[in-house]
């Protein structure tokens, strides 16, 4: 299973009312089998989107409480926007900031 950098992330600035953030990934595939893309930690849930509209969209899912959406049978080359919604501490104890962004 390839694990994918994020070509760019971005938190949107504006809590909703329900403390929740929406953090927004895009991803280039590099695996036409199994890739994944770790999430900051406290996702709730996620949508994968292809950059086109014509395009069906591979198979998806979240994994447990790491954050870890796993992409299955994409196209190698593909691009992909990752939106997921958070609650909570981003990133706590996770790589280089072990304190976390306090929500």
């Amino acid at each position: 299973m390839a694990k994918l950098f994020p070509t760019r992330q971005t938190f949107v600035d504006e809590k909703l009312s329900n403390g929740e953030q929406i953090v927004v990934t895009r991803v280039k595939l590099v695996s036409s089998t199994s890739d994944h893309v770790e999430l900051p930690d406290t996702a709730l849930d996620a949508a994968l989107l292809h950059e086109s509209k014509t395009t069906a969209d591979p198979t998806f899912y979240l994994s447990g409480s790491d954050a870890v959406l796993n992409i299955d049978g994409g196209t190698v080359g593909d691009e992909h926007v990752v939106v997921s919604r958070h609650r909570g501490m981003i990133n706590y104890g996770r790589g280089d900031n072990p304190i976390g962004e306090d929500l």
